[in-house]
């Protein structure tokens, strides 16, 4: 298969894989595959610009908000804060 110099090179991805598809339904797919592009630009804002989803932390948090979720990397443990009450569960 051809190397492509643009990752989002729709099009010429298709045409790669030998797929017997309409101008419509490339644009369609075009279409789509930038949706999805700018909902994980969305998302990735929303997270920060981290690769983490969860913060990765040395030590607990002093003062926990209900709906925190923390890495504890001494420990070993991922932790989350609901109704005021901290549970542990262990990475394995």
């Amino acid at each position: 298969m051809a190397s492509f110099t643009q990752p989002n090179d729709v099009w010429a991805i298709l045409d790669a894989l030998g797929l017997n598809l309409t101008k419509e339904q490339k644009r369609r797919i075009e279409e789509a595959a930038a949706m999805v592009d700018t909902n994980n630009r969305s998302l990735e804002d929303f997270l920060g610009n981290t690769t983490q989803l969860f913060p990765l932390l040395t030590a607990d948090p002093v003062t926990p908000e209900n709906g925190q979720v923390w890495i504890n990397t001494t420990t070993d443990t991922v932790k989350i804060r609901k109704a005021g009450v901290t549970k542990t569960f262990t990475v394995t």
